[in-house]
C-alpha cells in the first residue's frame, strides 16, 4: 500500500483547481486526512460542501472562473498570497484539476477553448 502520508510530508500547502465537486473535491478530502497540517488553497467557482470542520479551518476558497483572465490573474494573486502565509519553507503542490470534457478528432477540436 501507498505511504500518502510521507509523500505528502514535504508539504504544507496544496493549491487544488476545481475542487468544488468530484474528483477535485475528493483530493481535498483525501490529502487533508492524510496530511492534517496541510493547508489547502480550492480554485473554482463554487466551495465544495460537506468537508468536516477541521478541513474547512486549513482550507481557502478562492471562487473564480479560471476561464477567464482577468479572474485567474485576481486568484493567483489571493493563492500567492495563502501560500506565502502557509509555506514554512517547503514545497507547494499543485492538483491542477479544472477543465472541461470534450470528444472527437483532435483536428477538429475548438480552438477558442484552449486559450
Amino acid at each position: 500500500m501507498f505511504d500518502y502520508e510521507n509523500a505528502l510530508a514535504p508539504f504544507t500547502v496544496t493549491v487544488v483547481t476545481g475542487g468544488s465537486s468530484g474528483i477535485g473535491k475528493a483530493f481535498i478530502s483525501q490529502i487533508a486526512e492524510a496530511n492534517p497540517r496541510m493547508f489547502i488553497c480550492n480554485l473554482s467557482r463554487r466551495a465544495p460542501e460537506g468537508l468536516s470542520p477541521e478541513v474547512r479551518a486549513r482550507l481557502l476558497h478562492v471562487p473564480c472562473d479560471l476561464g477567464k483572465p482577468e479572474l485567474r490573474q485576481k486568484a493567483a494573486g489571493e493563492a500567492i498570497g495563502f501560500i506565502r502565509q502557509h509555506h514554512y519553507r517547503s514545497k507547494t503542490l499543485l492538483i491542477n484539476n479544472s477543465g472541461f470534457g470534450s470528444y472527437g478528432y483532435f483536428s477538429s477540436a475548438e480552438l477558442a477553448y484552449a486559450a
